[in-house]
């Protein structure tokens, strides 16, 4: 009976510790994040400097680099590449540091991104981008251009962002997309 009461008492030190340890690497990942979100670089190389791990993510699957790319903070983005953490890495959104940084508009935090080989990991760039044409949001698509997309990419009918640019009469979008070298003899489902 002792042996079974000493095994118990083994079992739920072992789980309280787990769940301790647990709920400090939570509370870690939240203080590292709020200080990438707030720009507090300060906080942010203590936090660091003193074990918190870079690579570690919230609830969303978002690590301070996540926060950093999406509010423009390139000071946090670049001591974040120098410690090394993953740029590549996606959220629970599948949303990459880049692609935070693009859709905010933070053009100088996303070329720090792209120098350091960061891609925008978007899995279906028609779709993405024919949803920025639908929009109407010529920056966001000029941002999104400029960091890689192919304008020839097709959504599910196999349209591609002229496609739906040239049947809404939005010429603006129209001219960049074909300055960006899409194609105008891409036949969609169609035909």
């Amino acid at each position: 009976l002792e042996g079974r009461e000493s095994s118990l008492r083994s079992k739920i030190l072992e789980s309280d510790i787990t769940l301790n340890i647990a709920k400090h690497e939570s509370e870690l990942a939240m203080r590292l994040n709020c200080a990438a979100h707030d720009g507090d670089l300060y906080r942010l190389s203590r936090l660091i400097g003193a074990g918190a791990e870079p690579n570690r993510t919230d609830y969303d699957g978002r690590s301070p680099q996540h926060l950093a790319a999406s509010k423009g903070h390139g000071d946090i983005t670049v001591f974040l590449i120098q410690r090394g953490v993953e740029i590549n890495a996606r959220d629970n959104f599948g949303y990459t540091p880049l692609l935070e940084a693009v859709k905010n508009g933070h053009d100088h935090v996303a070329s720090l991104l792209v120098e350091a080989g960061a891609l925008l990991g978007i899995d279906n760039d028609g779709t993405y981008l024919c949803e920025a044409v639908a929009k109407r949001d010529l920056e966001y698509l000029r941002r999104l251009l400029a960091n890689g997309i192919n304008p020839n990419s097709k959504n599910y009918d196999s349209r591609t962002p002229l496609h739906l640019a040239a049947s809404e009469g939005l010429y603006p979008i129209s001219v960049l997309l074909l300055e960006a070298g899409a194609s105008v003899f891409v036949v969609d489902r169609w035909g």
